[in-house]
């Protein structure tokens, strides 16, 4: 058997050189039939050559232009079945099944169309020479798998305060989640507690402060036992917020009835001063003091029931109804918010900027803040102290993360303001433990929140030399210094953080870890205390131990950070993993327009901005190439993906 060989044929499939392809050819050469040398070599260059061309085309005419390098499927095909091989149709339809579009019968058919006594049939060298047009050149080094942000360094229980290890360790143990969760919601509960009661003054002679109240974050997917976990770390709260509302009902039940005794003496004090009045001769004075009393009486019985009780917790109160809160509670409460996107949606409406303003001036926990309303009158809140906890899912925050990272009044710092904010890295699966909790440890952590409420640790303030007072006499405080070597070790940290945050250039991951300045000593108070309550601590000054406590989690805190901040840090990275997830798995396809895939309005691939931003990123990683093409007269930008993804 013999087949003729054409001049483009010779080009696929003998190595020689193009001077000898430019003689012409007075008769067509004669081959003998392929030997196994040759059809080993032949089905090698011919899969090399297919790995650089897109099966994913429209079908065509049966030509190749290499002007359009679009419509090339059917020619692909034929010239495929052009060739003497008895794989061929094997090999064509292997290339044919990449696409999306393939269809068996479709493949059939044009398979069997195949005519090779064509005067002109499309030889295989057409298909070396599209596939040298689409083989991209220059791919930068290909990165695989892709660069993510650093690892977050495992979790250590040393960023635990001691005191709460035993149970936190438990929760931890038997729901198999990161001691993240616990230790955030723990440490944001405590410092509720304390609030500006107490506060730490970093410096020897500065009368800067920092009050305890915390603001904390756990981010996680759906199922992450999240929820159920922190609730357990939150339990110590509500239990004092239920008991604190079981003795205000009776409080209040006693306060009612001694109202309504006291109008009934209002009563009398003012007929009493009536008739004194009706006799213009006699004396009012005793009446009018009477009254006077009386009157004073009711007046403060009806302030004690507008305030309440005390509170340490609130859920979902309107914004005006927690300044209230805030107002009868001016040593601060807990907020907290399971799924707290919803505030976070609240808070970027429209009319809502007096809300917003609110909580930037609640963190600092001794801000203040007036609501003038007509009808209600000015509320004035002269210390707004509140410490807020929640949880999200990490999509939901990427909205509030791009907002803040830009210009306008997402960039005001409320989310920097989130500084116990844990963002634990994906696990595998969940292991299966069924152990009973540790009673004991759980006892002890109760009792730790009870003295905390109970201001166990105030024993530190009447020793020997006392302890200086701050602050207005109806809501006055306790400051604390560090010891010397917790003051040494604090003002080389102090030093250190200073040259960090000069040296970020990314504003908004800048102005996050520039708080770590009040973090810091927040976090070393909320541990002297919460040892005091304890009993573990005995001394009047903040320890060593606790600084280093502090600066330990401030570093597990700034990895976390960054992995928050990453698509502000590199804006190309969020974008670029999106478009790597689609392109492995096969949705965004070679020679693809970047109109295309911003017009599908994919997560994180629904802007022109981040498409050309995520495309760029990969570029840069050799993933693929960027290519500006003519279609109908308009230029368009496609990629074209390196062929070493296909391996």
């Amino acid at each position: 058997m013999t087949k003729k060989v054409t001049e483009e044929m010779l080009r696929a499939i003998l190595p020689v050189e193009e001077s000898c392809l430019e003689r012409p050819m007075q008769e067509p050469l004669v081959l003998a039939a392929p030997n196994p040398f040759y059809e080993q070599n032949m089905v090698e260059e011919v899969s090399a050559a297919l790995a650089q061309i897109s099966s994913d085309v429209p079908r065509g005419n049966g030509s190749i232009d290499l002007d359009r390098c679009e419509d090339y499927w059917l020619g692909v095909v034929w010239a495929i079945a052009g060739l003497n091989v008895s794989k061929a149709k094997e090999i064509a339809l292997e290339w044919s099944k990449q696409s999306d579009r393939f269809d068996s019968q479709g493949f059939e058919d044009a398979w069997n169309s195949f005519d090779p006594s064509h005067d002109k049939p499309i030889g295989f060298g057409s298909v070396i020479a599209l596939a040298n047009r689409l083989r991209p050149s220059g791919f930068a080094e290909l990165v695989l798998p892709l660069p993510s942000s650093d690892p977050l360094p495992p979790f250590p229980e040393k960023c635990v305060p001691p005191s709460f290890r035993p149970w936190l360790r438990d929760v931890a143990f038997r729901m198999d989640i990161p001691l993240e969760y616990v230790a955030a919601a723990s440490l944001v509960a405590a410092s509720s507690i304390i609030g500006r009661r107490a506060a730490v003054r970093p410096k020897i002679k500065d009368p800067w402060e920092e009050h305890a109240n915390l603001w904390g974050l756990v981010i996680a997917q759906p199922g992450e036992l999240k929820s159920p976990s922190t609730a357990l770390a939150l339990k110590p709260v509500r239990k004092l917020e239920r008991d604190a509302r079981d003795k205000w009902n009776k409080e209040e039940s006693d306060l009612r009835k001694n109202l309504s005794l006291l109008k009934t003496y209002e009563s009398v004090a003012k007929n009493q001063l009536k008739k004194v009045i009706e006799k213009e001769d006699a004396p009012g004075d005793v009446a009018e003091k009477k009254l006077a009393s009386v009157n004073a009486s009711i007046l403060e019985v009806e302030a004690r029931l507008a305030k309440g009780g005390r509170r340490y917790l609130s859920n979902d109160a309107t914004t005006e109804k927690l300044a209230e809160l805030c107002q009868a509670n001016p040593y601060g409460l807990l907020v907290s918010r399971d799924e707290i996107a919803g505030w976070f949606e609240t808070l970027t409406k429209s009319g809502k900027e007096g809300d917003r303003e609110f909580f930037l001036e609640a963190w600092s926990g001794d801000g203040e803040h007036s609501y003038d309303r007509i009808g209600r009158g000015t509320l004035y809140i002269p210390h707004v102290c509140l410490s807020l906890f929640g949880t999200i899912q990490p999509g939901k925050l990427d909205n509030f993360v791009n907002s803040a990272g830009k210009d306008g009044k997402g960039a005001d710092g409320l989310l920097q303001r989130f500084q116990i904010l844990l963002y634990p890295d994906a696990r595998g699966p969940r292991k299966h433990v069924d152990e009973s909790p540790k009673e004991a440890a759980e006892n002890k952590y109760a009792e730790i929140f009870q003295n905390l409420a109970d201001e166990k640790w105030k024993f530190l303030c009447t020793m020997e030399t006392g302890i200086p007072l701050a602050g207005p006499k109806d809501s006055s405080y306790y400051y604390f210094h560090f010891d010397e070597d917790a003051q040494s070790r604090a003002t080389e940290w102090f030093i250190a953080l200073e040259s960090k945050i000069s040296s970020i250039v990314e504003h908004a991951f800048k102005s996050h870890i520039a708080k770590y300045r009040g973090l810091m000593p927040r976090l070393a108070l909320n541990y002297f205390l919460i040892e005091a309550s304890a009993g573990t601590v005995t001394t009047q000054e903040i320890s060593l131990e606790a600084v280093e406590f502090a600066i330990a989690l401030c570093d597990q805190l700034e990895a976390h950070a960054k992995k928050l901040w990453l698509s502000a840090i590199d804006p190309g990275i969020v974008p670029a993993r999106a478009m790597a997830d689609r392109i492995l798995s096969g949705v965004i396809y070679n020679r693809m327009s970047l109109s295309q895939i911003q017009q599908s309005k994919w997560s994180k691939l629904s802007s022109v901005e981040d498409v050309r931003l995520g495309a760029d990123q990969l570029e840069s990683w050799g993933w693929l190439k960027q290519a500006v093409i003519e279609t109908g007269g308009r230029r368009s930008t496609i990629i074209q993906l390196n062929p070493k993804l296909r391996l």
